[in-house]
């Protein structure tokens, strides 16, 4: 049983910040959950909820919504259930079964797991961008530490034009998790778009340092490069850029021999 209650901390609960581990981990698991629930004669929720998030991580969703609702049945107030269950739908695209999942946590004064960023996720993915802003808002307000709120408000802003509130909710992202790349990448971005190039030339070089693969950010610097009077330095990355996929034609067409 030690190795049983292992598994379902390790679980902790998967909306959050759950570390993805070699898929054998979770058949492992689901393994040695099943013989928990028989032993239990099958009425212990927190066993199918644990045995749901395992079956979460391999890609059986029908098997993970099916787990979720035997842990209902059991316990009928157990709310993490019904928001696992939304995370499900959300990643299936069934979006107002998601909504309904997480609505009937709210409205029960369910606070926990994030349930007002995944609603606002699905918010954000329907484009119902107000809705979207005031649960991350509310997400913020209960857990401060939690930056995927932070950060997909700022990508809210980010899409309309509002660079400087962008890169407020950025700064916070970056003060709270110093090596997030796309954190950087976003609000070099903002940066650049309102001319800031020096801050946009820091931000997209020390990203090179942490993520050599986001090559969209070989492009930035060869136009920010360029903007300054270095096109030398600015061809330098566009041809990086192009090496790497990304179209940077009318730039080097128009700068760079």
């Amino acid at each position: 049983m030690k190795n049983l209650i292992i598994i379902i901390f390790l679980f902790g609960h998967f909306c959050c910040n759950s570390q993805v581990l070699d898929s054998n981990y979770y058949f492992n698991a689901i393994e040695k959950i099943t013989i928990a629930i028989n032993n239990s004669d099958k009425k212990n929720s927190l066993f199918y909820v644990a045995r749901g998030d395992a079956r979460y991580f391999i890609g059986d969703y029908s098997g993970a919504i099916n787990d979720y609702d035997s842990a209902i049945k059991i316990s009928p107030n157990y709310y993490d259930a019904y928001n696992a269950k939304g995370i499900v739908y959300d990643h299936l695209k069934e979006f107002n079964n998601a909504l309904k999942e997480f609505n009937f946590c709210i409205s029960n004064n369910y606070e926990s797991e994030n349930v007002y960023y995944n609603r606002g996720c699905v918010y954000q993915e329907i484009n119902d961008i107000k809705n979207a802003i005031l649960d991350y808002k509310k997400e913020i307000e209960i857990n401060k530490d939690f930056i995927n709120s932070y950060f997909n408000y700022a990508i809210i802003l980010l899409n309309q034009n509002k660079y400087e509130e962008a890169i407020k909710q950025l700064n916070i992202v970056i003060d709270k998790k110093n090596k997030y790349s796309l954190a950087y990448v976003n609000r070099g971005y903002a940066y650049y778009s309102i001319n800031q190039l020096e801050n946009a030339l820091k931000d997209f070089t020390y990203l090179l340092e942490i993520d050599s693969t986001n090559y969209i950010t070989y492009k930035y610097l060869g136009i920010i490069y360029i903007k300054k009077g270095d096109k030398n330095q600015g061809c330098y990355y566009l041809t990086k850029a192009k090496e790497n996929g990304i179209n940077v034609e009318e730039f080097e067409k128009n700068n760079c021999k």
